[in-house]
């Protein structure tokens, strides 16, 4: 698929009158970055124009706040336009080194609850376990959050982006994924 075909694509997807909301066209936007990804495309071009074409943060409710039935529906989600998770390919992208790491269901629900600062453990665990989170003990949580280190260091990814935060749950090192992501655009 040529750069130029994939944007008229893009283009065509985010123009139609039925991607009204914010959500819809952020959607978009994440999807065709892991298809320029995947594809393996020298991107410099189509990132520079999807750049200006960038929409605000999505939010999961009109009232800014999130729970755990808006996370589950969600489609996408991009966090400071280093991370996105697409919650229907269910897959990572990582943009400036242009990685997609495929995630499982719990895995693309904790990276939502990190996106969308919920920190807390009870809370995560209610998130990701939404249908049987009252028979989900604290193994189940820290099972999780090993192999999403495992998954993060496996694609060469710090496993130190995430923060266990000592009897109360985990959180996302912004300051050095802002570092790790200055260095990979450098390169």
């Amino acid at each position: 698929m040529s750069k130029s075909l994939l944007m008229r694509l893009y283009l065509s997807i985010r123009l139609k009158p039925e991607f009204t909301t914010e959500q819809d066209r952020s959607c978009c936007w994440c999807r065709c970055k892991t298809l320029i990804c995947l594809l393996n495309l020298d991107e410099h071009d189509i990132y520079r124009t999807l750049n200006m074409m960038t929409l605000a943060p999505i939010k999961a409710s009109s009232d800014g706040t999130t729970n755990s039935a808006d996370i589950i529906g969600m489609q996408c989600a991009t966090f400071k336009d280093i991370l996105s998770v697409d919650g229907v390919m269910n897959t990572l992208t990582y943009h400036p080194a242009n990685q997609v790491i495929p995630l499982n269901e719990a895995q693309k629900r904790l990276f939502y609850c990190m996106f969308f600062n919920i920190n807390r453990k009870k809370s995560i665990i209610a998130t990701v376990w939404h249908e049987n989170h009252l028979r989900i003990g604290d193994n189940n949580y820290h099972q999780l959050i090993f192999q999403s280190r495992a998954l993060l260091k496996r694609y060469g990814l710090s496993e130190k982006l995430l923060i266990t935060v000592p009897c109360y749950g985990i959180r996302f090192n912004t300051k050095l994924m802002e570092e790790i992501a200055r260095h990979d655009l450098a390169r």
